[in-house]
């Protein structure tokens, strides 16, 4: 049984592009809230600006699935192994993605499961993991860009479902 949130993160819809079917293709990003201070490092910033969706709680259309954000989130997102050896533009793509992560983990699509798992897994993914597919884009300057990728989702022993991690790649 999955879990059911009891307070949904109130979704701020941004802009969503369309298919000829009026299924949403991918989300395109807000470009402008992210940026980096010079004096901050992009990963300090992405651990941040993450922390405010501790304790929040999104929703998937397809799967009807509850997705909670948990305290390992931030660190997990910013300082991640893949995380880590991202060159700085990526890394600020990545960063942008909290901006619309509402949105992001609503429209993602074509959820698989996978019970394999490191061993620091035993515990906080005992139940192993579902994968979803995502796309998105961003405007650099006048053009746009299209990435796809993957969200991870761990399921806890506690029964609920957690945000893992995104990872992306241009399309």
């Amino acid at each position: 049984m999955d879990y059911v949130c009891e307070d949904l993160f109130s979704l701020e819809v941004h802009e969503e592009v369309y298919d000829n079917y009026g299924n949403v293709s991918h989300v395109r990003l807000d470009s402008d809230i992210l940026y980096n201070d010079k004096e901050t490092s992009i990963s300090k910033l992405m651990k941040r600006y993450s922390t405010l969706f501790v304790g929040k709680c999104f929703s998937i259309k397809e799967s009807g699935q509850s997705i909670n954000v948990g305290k390992d989130f931030p660190g997990e997102f910013a300082y991640s192994k893949s995380s880590l050896v991202l060159s700085k533009s990526k890394k600020l793509i990545k960063g942008k993605l909290l901006n619309n992560i509402d949105e992001i983990i609503l429209n993602a699509t074509n959820r698989m499961y996978s019970n394999d798992h490191k061993p620091k897994h035993v515990r906080d993914a005992k139940y192993g993991f579902y994968k979803y597919d995502t796309s998105f884009s961003l405007y650099f300057g006048l053009e746009e860009r299209f990435y796809t990728g993957k969200i991870v989702i761990r399921n806890d022993e506690d029964g609920k479902k957690y945000l893992y991690a995104i990872a992306f790649q241009k399309q």
